[in-house]
């Protein structure tokens, strides 16, 4: 996992204070708000808008804003626009990638720690899924 979740949901909670105040957030201004750089801003919310959770408004007074109401989107949403879907979630294939010829205990423990950290996974996407981006927005602001 990257760092990229933490980061888009602070974003995502920026957009809903500008969705309940009706302002559009240009990048250098969410940047600001978040003490972060505008392009960080940009690249993250590229990958937002490609999953349809905001749109970016152009030309003189535009900026971002949500796609769709704050109650609508899921933490699950915004993680799984940012985060890599294949990814090596718990770094087990770089653990592994080190040992030259593992052993079949080591392959054993291996094959039940996949099984189990895919399990933790989905757990934890699904316990994303029932967090809306209104109960963090509501709880912060």
């Amino acid at each position: 996992m990257n760092n990229y979740f933490g980061t888009a949901s602070h974003i995502m909670c920026y957009l809903a204070l500008a969705q309940k105040e009706a302002f559009l957030a240009p990048s250098e201004r969410i940047a600001i708000h978040l003490s972060i750089y505008a392009e960080d801003v940009r690249k993250l919310a590229g990958l937002l808008q490609q999953k349809e959770l905001i749109v970016n408004i152009k030309g003189p007074g535009g900026g971002y804003r949500l796609a769709k109401k704050a109650e609508l989107i899921s933490l699950r949403d915004i993680y799984e626009a940012v985060e890599e879907p294949n990814a090596d979630f718990w770094r087990l294939k770089k653990i592994s990638l080190k040992a030259k010829k593992p052993s079949s205990n080591f392959t054993e423990v291996h094959n039940v720690l996949d099984s189990k950290l895919a399990k933790a996974k989905e757990d934890m996407l699904h316990s994303l899924s029932l967090v809306s981006l209104l109960e963090i927005f509501g709880e912060s602001s």
